[in-house]
């Protein structure tokens, strides 16, 4: 959900994960509405800021 004032995020993995692996490690490209700019961006399970690397 993006809102003026913040952006949550949920993700859903489907598919098993191999033990001893990195597969949590593996990043996400989330496209938005509107530019970021100063918002957060949070984890909607959890309320935990989520950090960010802008592309482009």
């Amino acid at each position: 959900m993006e809102t003026a004032e913040e952006v949550l995020l949920q993700a859903r993995v489907d598919r098993s994960f191999a033990v001893a692996t990195n597969d949590c490690a593996d990043g996400a490209i989330v496209m938005l509405e509107e530019p970021l700019g100063k918002r957060p961006v949070m984890d909607e399970s959890t309320g935990a800021q989520l950090t960010v690397q802008k592309t482009g």
